[in-house]
């Protein structure tokens, strides 16, 4: 059965809160049935590694998975026609992957992995496999159309 999230921010109104408020936040979204948190992606560039530590420990032992939100500004757009912007924008990614890796190496996983295929890839046929820190992993089936 899929997962039932909610945003981090449901009960508030900053885009950032102190580790505190962000365990209250995830015990309520725990008690009323949610097992997943979205979370901006500022956890993981502003938190020191043991805060990170005591923020999954803290979604472990209620349960809840997390996910992280991003978003680019104009000068990180990658579509962007200015060549500075896409290089912006595709270093900013980069680094938010490099951290959500760390994240999930903390939690005791082996690095990010993509369970995504694109389009492109499907009708190539690719079955090439992603890498992470455990190893290549399969990449998932094409969804039938």
């Amino acid at each position: 059965m899929g997962r039932i999230g909610i945003t981090f921010n449901y009960w508030g109104n900053d885009w950032m809160e102190d580790i505190e408020e962000y365990e209250r936040r995830m015990a309520r979204a725990a008690a009323i049935g949610f097992d997943l948190m979205s979370f901006s992606q500022d956890v993981l560039f502003l938190y020191t590694p043991e805060q990170k530590k005591r923020f999954l420990g803290t979604a472990a032992e209620h349960g809840i998975r997390i996910n992280y939100m991003a978003g680019l500004g104009p000068k990180q757009d990658v579509n962007s026609d200015s060549e500075e912007d896409r290089r912006r924008g595709v270093a900013h990614l980069r680094a938010l992957a490099e951290k959500a890796s760390e994240m999930q190496q903390i939690a005791g996983g082996g690095g990010a992995t993509s369970a995504a295929r694109s389009p492109a890839s499907c009708a190539r046929g690719s079955t090439a496999a992603t890498n992470s820190a455990a190893g290549p992993t399969p990449r998932p089936p094409c969804a039938r159309r």
